[in-house]
C-alpha cells in the first residue's frame, strides 16, 4: 500500500502485528506502527482510503479457519499527535462456501487480496482448488458478514495481491502459477468486482521462485511488487505498465 511517499506492509503469520513504512526506492525501514491490541494470526492484505487503512487477516491455506478477519485502522491526519494507525473495529468474515482441499491439503478457503473503493471492501480469493477467484464485496464498517461470492473468474493462477487505478479505471492482480510471478491487469466496470472479460495474464517465469504476496500502484504507468522470502530473500519490484491493459479473464457466472 502506497500512502504519499511512504511504501506500507507487514510481516506473514506469527509475526508481530506492525506495520512498516519502506523508502519506496531503496526498500528501507522508514517507521514501524505497532497495532496495540491487535493479534497477527495470518495477516495477508492491505489496502486504505481517504480516512482508514484496513488489515485483513484472511490467510486460510488450510481452510481450517471458518471466520477471518479485517482490522479497521485510522489513518493519522496532518498535525495528528499520534503519527502511527489507531484500531478503531474490526470486520469479521463468515465463509459460506463448503471447504473442498486438493493433494496437499491447500484449500478453496484461501482468501490474500484487498481493495477499498467508496464504501465497501473487495477480496480477491486465492483458490488452491480450482486456480479461479471469487470476488467477496462487503461494507467498510464493522460487523459480522457472511462471504457470498458476488463474481467468480476463470484467472489460472493462485491471487495474492490487488490494487486499483481509478485513472485508469482498472484492477491489477499478482500472484504465482508453480512459482512463477503472474501480474494480471484489467479493465473494471460499475465496480471492481465487474473485469472485463478475455484476455491473458502475462507470467515471469525469470522470476521463478519468488513468492510474491503484494502489489501497489506507483503512478498510472507503474506499480510496485513485494515478495516475501521463501526461496530467496524478500524483495521489492518495480514493474512498468503497458499503456494500453488486457481484457479480463472469462467470467464463471
Amino acid at each position: 500500500m502506497l500512502a504519499g511517499d511512504t511504501l506500507w506492509t507487514h510481516n506473514d503469520s506469527g509475526g508481530a502485528p506492525s506495520l512498516f513504512g519502506l523508502d519506496p526506492e531503496t526498500g528501507n525501514v522508514l517507521q514501524i506502527c505497532p497495532v496495540d491490541g491487535a493479534r497477527n494470526r495470518d495477516w495477508e492484505a492491505l489496502a486504505a482510503d481517504d480516512h482508514h487503512v484496513y488489515v485483513g487477516d484472511l490467510g486460510n491455506n488450510a481452510g481450517v479457519r471458518d471466520t477471518v478477519e479485517i482490522l479497521i485502522l485510522r489513518r493519522p491526519e496532518p498535525g495528528d499527535p499520534e503519527p502511527c494507525f489507531q484500531w478503531e473495529g474490526s470486520i469479521q468474515v463468515i465463509h459460506s462456501k463448503p471447504l473442498e482441499t486438493n493433494g496437499k491439503g491447500w484449500s478453496n478457503r484461501d482468501c490474500e487480496a484487498l481493495l477499498a473503493w467508496e464504501d465497501s471492501l473487495y477480496l480477491f480469493s486465492k483458490d488452491w482448488v480450482h486456480r479461479t477467484t471469487d470476488v467477496y464485496v462487503l461494507p467498510a464498517t464493522p460487523g459480522t458478514y457472511v462471504a457470498e461470492a458476488a463474481r467468480s473468474y476463470r484467472i489460472d493462477f493462485l491471487v495474492t495481491g490487488a490494487d486499483l487505478s481509478e485513472t485508469r479505471r482498472e484492477v491489477v492482480l499478482v500472484g504465482y502459477k508453480h512459482y512463477a510471478p503472474v501480474v494480471a491487469v484489467y479493465r473494471f466496470g460499475a465496480t471492481p468486482a465487474d473485469l472485463a472479460c478475455g484476455g491473458r495474464a502475462r507470467v515471469y517465469p525469470g522470476k521463478w521462485g519468488r513468492q510474491v504476496e503484494g502489489i501497489a500502484y506507483r503512478n498510472d504507468t507503474s506499480c510496485y511488487v513485494s515478495s516475501e522470502k521463501a526461496l530467496h530473500n524478500q524483495s521489492l519490484f518495480l514493474l512498468h505498465l503497458a499503456p494500453a491493459p488486457a481484457p479480463g479473464p472469462a467470467p464463471l457466472r
